[in-house]
């Protein structure tokens, strides 16, 4: 198959319908059931006492109402026993996909369309992650580098790679460790901003630290988050499926959603965010998942991502299998690019 194909045609008839059925699957579940219509009447134009999550947050209308919907949301979703489960789940293995956008925005070389992981987060929260990642992929795949092979320079730095992980420890596993325990409006409307904490983390370590605190290659401290990402979902995955181990029914129950949205006369908000968190771990997931048979550079290689993806996703989960790809991916670009040792 010509390269234009497979590099340019193919990731658009890939992916976005992936974004397509994310929207008909996220957004068209919350409309048909009633929920978009339960979550808008939590959040009115005035400020009520009986509106526990229609907030001054920033005291501008529009803004606080839109942050009220995602509080009520999130909030019903984490106080639910059946919910708060998948929610924890979905949290812990979410920086696997987090991490990607903002080290390739600052590879060097990399594309301006690709260097502001804000913007990509931000629309993660407003639209959901299923609808925004597919078409990240789209354009990673078309205008990045996604075998790590091109004549420009693949480099991350120590001192960024540092800066990723003080973005990501600081911005994002910081507050979600603080919605998740403490379960507040104020907290939970904070976290929805985890991409303009990254970045502003991420600034500030930039313009702080002059020299790296490591000894290590930038290569390396990716490695290292990658592997650690690797870990995480792995044994999150392995907890819920050996939790249920010999329950097909449970298992059945917390990874897969409905085709069908629910029923207006039995939804809730709580069945509805569900629902839609399942959805949109799924897609995310997927499309990262898929998104990974670009990293090869033959068709061997391919072929064994195509392998690991499923093999691995089937035992550890697609999140772990997502960050086992990755690791293979930078340990590529190290020696190839740099001859350098993983």
């Amino acid at each position: 198959m010509p390269s234009f194909l497979i590099g340019k045609v193919l990731p658009v008839l890939t992916f976005l319908p992936l974004t397509y059925l994310a929207t008909q699957f996220l957004v068209g579940h919350l409309i048909k059931s009633g929920v978009a219509v339960q979550l808008r009447g939590q959040c009115p134009e005035v400020l009520t006492p009986s509106s526990p999550f229609r907030l001054n947050y920033f005291g501008i209308g529009p803004l606080d109402k839109q942050l009220c919907i995602l509080v009520t949301f999130f909030s019903h979703a984490l106080k639910s026993p059946l919910a708060r489960p998948t929610v924890g789940h979905l949290l812990s293995i979410f920086p696997s996909f987090i991490t990607f956008p903002i080290l390739e925005s600052v590879r060097e070389g990399a594309p301006l369309l690709l260097a502001f992981p804000a913007i990509v987060g931000l629309l993660y929260q407003t639209m959901g992650g299923a609808v925004i990642l597919p078409i990240y992929w789209t354009l990673f795949i078309i205008f990045g580098d996604p075998q790590g092979t091109l004549t420009r320079t693949t480099n991350i730095s120590a001192q960024q790679a540092e800066g990723a992980v003080v973005a990501i420890i600081g911005g994002f596993v910081i507050p979600t460790l603080a919605m998740y325990i403490t379960v507040t409006p104020r907290i939970i409307a904070a976290w929805q901003l985890f991409p303009v904490w990254i970045s502003l983390f991420q600034f500030l370590y930039m313009a702080s630290a002059t020299t790296p605190k490591s000894s290590l290659s930038g290569g390396q401290i990716i490695l290292g988050i990658h592997l650690f990402n690797f870990l995480v979902s792995a044994v999150s995955h392995l907890i819920v499926v050996l939790s249920r181990f010999g329950n097909l029914g449970a298992l059945h129950g917390f990874f897969v959603p409905s085709l069908k949205p629910p029923r207006r006369e039995k939804s809730t908000i709580a069945t509805g965010t569900l629902q839609f968190l399942k959805w949109d771990g799924i897609i995310i997931a997927g499309s990262s998942v898929i998104a990974t048979l670009w990293f090869g550079r033959t068709l061997e290689e391919v072929f064994g991502l195509l392998v690991w993806n499923v093999v691995a996703s089937a035992i550890l989960g697609p999140a772990a299998a997502f960050s086992g790809a990755l690791v293979w991916r930078e340990i590529g670009i190290m020696i190839t690019n740099f001859g350098g040792k993983p």
